[in-house]
């Protein structure tokens, strides 16, 4: 494996079911629910406040933010796309080498300020089913294209037992102006990988996702579940008889397609474990 060991980052917060210390141990079999982070548990995206939180503090330039607000507002007016939008905020912090010789050790702590101001402007439906999951001992794992730094601040905030996020190259402390790894491009390779490390189970696993870009993480499981998705996933969902799961404020709706493709609705022990299902119901 040509990525090193340090790309991955894994929190242990419970010794019985992770021994980082001797890496030739692996976690007992267990089933897993993979998250997409941005949009679909997070209600906004972890890495557009995180880079305003990297102006705010002064390590990035004001003209960062200037560089994709035209986009975002764009996105808002519904006169541009989402991916339009992601992709200017990208290349506005990447462009020009902007990441180069700032320090790791303040890009974490502006994260981690990001997530105790808004960790908790969650989702309700995915919310509810990484408390089922870790009530159920399942391994919980997040998978999102934004910023590791920002993502590790997320998962330790929830207690999250794996994560992968953009990896921007380090050293001694500092990043340096190299290409990042961007595990959101291929979720299923990541979810791969996570298997890999911890022996997770993925014929009793689950997967949710909210984009076209998740399709490959939600392809891997047993159970993938599509959270208010966009046209893209939409469509993988009917072809692939996939679940979808609508929030709109505090009413969740679950549909699946029938045999002739046409969305009904259906409860949540047809798309999931039902001990999963019975602990989100109450």
């Amino acid at each position: 494996d040509s990525i090193p060991k340090s790309s991955y980052c894994f929190h242990v917060l419970h010794k019985r079911r992770f021994e980082m210390a001797d890496e030739s141990k692996t976690c007992s079999l267990r089933p897993a629910v993979f998250f997409d982070i941005d949009g679909t548990w997070f209600r906004w995206q972890l890495g557009p406040r995180w880079v305003e939180g990297m102006v705010s503090a002064g390590i990035m330039p004001r003209i960062v933010l200037e560089r994709f607000r035209d986009a975002l507002r764009r996105y808002k007016n519904r006169e541009g796309t989402f991916d339009e939008f992601i992709a200017a905020m990208i290349h506005a912090y990447q462009d020009e080498e902007r990441m180069s010789g700032i320090r790791v050790s303040d890009a974490t702590f502006v994260a981690q300020n990001i997530i105790r101001r808004f960790g908790k402007q969650t989702h309700i439906f995915p919310q509810s089913l990484f408390r089922a999951a870790k009530t159920h001992g399942l391994i919980t794992a997040v998978i999102s294209g934004s910023p590791v730094e920002a993502v590790e601040a997320f998962a330790r905030f929830y207690d999250v037992d794996l994560w992968l996020g953009t990896e921007h190259p380090k050293l001694d402390g500092f990043f340096v102006g190299r290409a990042s790894k961007v595990w959101a491009e291929d979720k299923g390779a990541a979810v791969q990988k996570l298997k890999s490390r911890c022996s997770i189970d993925l014929a009793r696993s689950i997967a949710i996702g909210d984009t076209g870009i998740d399709a490959a993480m939600l392809a891997c499981v047993r159970y993938p579940i599509c959270f208010n998705p966009d046209t893209h996933l939409l469509q993988r969902a009917r072809m692939s008889g996939w679940p979808i799961v609508f929030e709109r404020k505090d009413v969740i709706c679950v549909f699946k397609p029938d045999a002739d493709r046409h969305f009904v609705e259906v409860q949540l022990p047809d798309i999931l474990p039902k001990e999963l299902a019975k602990a989100m119901t109450g």
